[in-house]
């Protein structure tokens, strides 16, 4: 029987090999440094090139925006909500960084202002 963290590592390795094949001119990929972060640990490693593919990166962006969301000091807002906050500012950051930036920390600090909420569970 797989446990859960091995499932999520197998599922992060296979997306990041997947990431890698092909080649679509795309600037920045999900790089292979992926498969090596365990986003409960420290996702304040996380790149804009580990972000830059949506569907390579959706597990380790969905873990990391709840292990960051855990110890953010957001108000009114529930876990959920916080983490959908903290993915939003990542992606947004990235937008304007190149692929070797870690937006993570910004990224709370930014939702710890208000300055990105996500709408869900908003009334």
């Amino acid at each position: 029987m797989i446990t859960r963290h091995a499932y999520l590592l197998s599922a992060i390795v296979a997306a990041a090999l997947a990431a890698g094949c092909g080649s679509d001119g795309a600037p920045a990929k999900a790089t292979a440094t992926a498969a090596r972060i365990d986003p409960t640990k420290d996702p304040h490693t996380i790149t804009c090139g580990d972000l830059a593919n949506k569907e390579a990166s959706a597990a380790l962006s969905r873990r990391a925006g709840f292990t960051l969301a855990e110890d953010a000091s957001v108000r009114d807002m529930s876990r959920l909500r916080a983490a959908q906050s903290i993915f939003f500012a990542m992606t947004e950051l990235c937008k304007s960084h190149d692929a070797s930036y870690t937006p993570a920390a910004d990224a709370v600090k930014a939702v710890e202002r208000g300055e990105y909420v996500s709408k869900l569970g908003a009334g």
